[in-house]
């Protein structure tokens, strides 16, 4: 049977994320939560992306590895991240999304911090592997997170929204990070440019209202 809108009840009136439309508030204005939210995804995605395009240069910097052995040392991230989706959503689902990702959030940061002391490549892939259950629980929760602040019948937009921060990040992250790394004429600093980025998208995060990213959890989840 062919959906109909006025089954569901109508669709709220069209707006933009930064500019209203049609007499409407922008979306920003509506949920502020929305735009910390992006934001967070923002920083936590320049965290990432530096990270997967000059981890290798770090190890033959720091560690001096060959660059087939660096390129291996964040296997262990990929494969927890892996299997530590599908839990790290049933964690969003029980102890809030927000919860969550602010979890996931502080992981990442001492993970990184972690790999900013050490001194040798020994336990690199035992602590990158730490960080790929930190990266899940935020991941995984964001996306969901953001669409759920979407009105009725503009999910795809927010879908939207969420790509084109990530999308930002990825252009912006190299660009940032290899104008730092010129600055500093070292690569030594990576996981430093990373938990700075993280420890940005933290600040906005903290700025989320918990039950803006949960509205689809039982009440009892909410609360508080």
């Amino acid at each position: 049977m062919p959906y109909s809108a006025d089954e569901e009840g109508k669709d709220e009136p069209d707006t933009g994320l930064f500019i209203g439309k049609n007499g409407e508030k922008p979306a920003i204005k509506k949920t502020p939560s929305l735009l910390y939210m992006l934001l967070t995804v923002f920083f936590w995605f320049c965290g990432f992306e530096c990270l997967n395009a000059f981890f290798t240069l770090f190890c033959q910097e720091k560690y001096k590895m060959l660059a087939g052995d660096a390129t291996q040392m964040m296997a262990p991230l990929a494969v927890v991240f892996m299997i530590s989706a599908l839990p790290a959503g049933i964690i969003g689902t029980k102890i809030g999304r927000k919860a969550a990702m602010l979890l996931g959030n502080a992981l990442i940061i001492a993970t990184f911090l972690i790999i900013l002391l050490l001194q040798n490549q020994t336990y690199v892939a035992i602590v990158m592997a730490i960080s790929g259950i930190g990266w899940a629980l935020m991941s995984t929760n964001a996306y969901p997170a953001i669409t759920e602040m979407a009105p009725s019948g503009q999910t795809g937009r927010y879908t939207g929204y969420y790509f084109m921060f990530t999308f930002a990040a990825s252009i912006a992250s190299p660009i940032l990070y290899g104008m730092t790394a010129d600055l500093l004429r070292s690569h030594a600093y990576l996981f430093l440019f990373g938990g700075v980025m993280f420890t940005l998208g933290l600040v906005f995060l903290l700025y989320v209202k918990k039950q803006d990213v949960s509205r689809a959890e039982e009440p009892a989840a909410i609360s508080g």
